[in-house]
C-alpha cells in the first residue's frame, strides 16, 4: 500500500462527492480534506471570475498540504474540477489549471455519476439533468484520455461506498 495515498473525488455539481469522501475518510481513517470553493466563493463581494478559479485551487492545493501525514487523502475535489468547472462557465481553463492538471498528483479518482434529486445550494449553477449529464461525460472523458485511474459510483450512499472500496482495493490495495 502506498505511503500516503491521494484519492480525488470528481463530478458534476450535487453528484454526492463530499458525502462519498466524508464516508470513504471514516471508512478508511483517513483524512477528508474539504472542497476549498465552499469557503473561498462566499468571501467574495462581486462575482467570481476566471482567475478566482485558480485561487480556488491554490487553496485546495493549500488544504491537502496541512492535512495529515501518512494517512489516505479523500480530496471533494482538485484541479480537473476546477480544469471543468473553468472550460464550463469561461470557456477555458488558465495555464495554470491546466498545468496542476497535468502533474497527475492523485493516485485514483472516484467519479460520482449524477444522483437524481437535484438539492439547491447558492453555490450551485447546473440545476438542469441534461447540463449535469454533460459534465459527467466531459469528466470520464478527461479521466479516459489522460490514463488516470478511476472507477465510477452510482446508486444510493451504501452503493457509492461498496463500488469506491471495490474500485480502491483493486487499484491501491487497501
Amino acid at each position: 500500500m502506498l505511503k500516503q495515498p491521494k484519492i480525488a473525488f470528481v463530478g458534476a455539481e450535487c453528484s454526492g462527492k463530499t458525502t462519498l469522501a466524508q464516508a470513504l475518510s471514516a471508512k478508511y481513517s483517513g483524512v477528508f480534506v474539504p472542497e476549498a470553493a465552499r469557503d473561498y466563493l462566499p468571501t467574495l463581494q462581486r462575482d467570481y471570475q476566471l482567475l478566482d478559479i485558480d485561487n480556488i485551487l491554490r487553496l485546495q492545493l493549500q488544504y491537502e498540504q496541512n492535512a495529515a501525514k501518512n494517512q489516505p487523502l479523500f480530496c471533494d475535489t482538485e484541479a480537473l474540477v476546477c480544469k471543468i468547472w473553468a472550460e464550463y462557465k469561461f470557456g477555458q481553463a488558465s495555464d495554470y489549471i491546466n498545468q496542476i492538471w497535468g502533474l497527475a498528483p492523485y493516485h485514483f479518482y472516484i467519479l460520482c455519476d449524477n444522483l437524481d434529486n437535484w438539492q439547491a445550494d447558492p453555490l450551485r449553477e447546473t440545476p438542469n439533468a441534461a447540463q449535469r449529464q454533460q459534465l459527467f461525460f466531459l469528466y470520464k472523458s478527461y479521466l479516459e484520455q489522460y490514463h488516470r485511474p478511476f472507477c465510477i459510483v452510482s446508486g444510493n450512499p451504501e452503493e457509492r461506498v461498496k463500488q469506491a472500496s471495490t474500485g480502491l482495493k483493486l487499484h491501491l490495495g487497501i
